[in-house]
């Protein structure tokens, strides 16, 4: 019975993750051939959507992972991904992004006082 629980709760875990996510299907986003249509059946509808006057769109998908409760606090984690698409609505770029943010464990700032805090990590995912 415990076993079955424990099968069922990761096969939810499995099915929550977005779509932007999965490396397999981002990899399909291609700058200069990949339109809006295709990114929207691709992952969705966007968190954000902003019009750059004069050059296009950006869309923005967001996951945010809440941080850990009780004695060890843990990070809060945001994962974005920003593409950004011409006049024609053509992709431009794709960027993924990681922020750590909020309380980190205790022992990593008595370690390193210095780099205790927020964390941001961009990546252009652009070919």
């Amino acid at each position: 019975m415990i076993a079955g629980l424990v099968v069922a709760l990761s096969l939810v875990g499995c099915a929550m993750q977005p779509a932007f996510e999965d490396p397999n299907v981002v990899s399909q986003i291609h700058a200069g051939r990949t339109n809006k249509a295709d990114v929207q059946t691709m992952l969705g509808q966007p968190a954000d959507e902003v019009t750059l006057p004069g050059t296009g769109d950006m869309w923005t998908y967001r996951d945010i992972q809440p941080g850990g409760l009780g004695l060890v606090p843990d990070p809060t984690r945001i994962h974005t991904l920003t593409i950004t698409f011409n006049n024609d609505g053509v992709v431009q770029s794709l960027n993924s992004g990681r922020q750590t943010m909020g309380d980190e464990p205790i022992w990593n700032k008595w370690l390193d006082p210095k780099n205790a805090g927020p964390k941001v990590e961009m990546t252009p995912l652009t070919p």
